[in-house]
């Protein structure tokens, strides 16, 4: 009867630690936020806007947002593998860079 309880017992922890177990392991040496993150946000495009003025920015393409935003202005910290973050001179108004996130 004991022994009945003790395996009943191990088997249900069992169960609920495989319920936490990731399903898909990460490719090998892949960093979070790499390469998927900079296809994604396709940062490669828009890399000609740095030095022109912020109001030349385009309307953002479906599936993508794109983030206008000063040097010194504040900014959630959330990370979005879709946006395009141009962060442009608060005095002159001029992009400074173009970033994913």
């Amino acid at each position: 009867m004991k022994t009945a309880f003790i395996l009943t017992t191990l088997m249900s922890a069992g169960l609920a630690l495989s319920a936490c177990a990731p399903t898909e392991t990460p490719a090998a040496g892949a960093a979070p936020g790499g390469d998927t993150a900079f296809k994604a946000c396709k940062v490669e495009d828009y890399q000609a806007y740095v030095g022109r003025n912020r109001s030349t920015v385009p309307s953002a393409p479906e599936g993508q947002t794109f983030r206008v935003l000063c040097t010194t202005c504040a900014a959630t910290m959330d990370y979005r593998e879709n946006r395009v973050n141009f962060v442009y001179d608060e005095a002159t108004g001029v992009i400074q860079q173009v970033k994913c996130g």
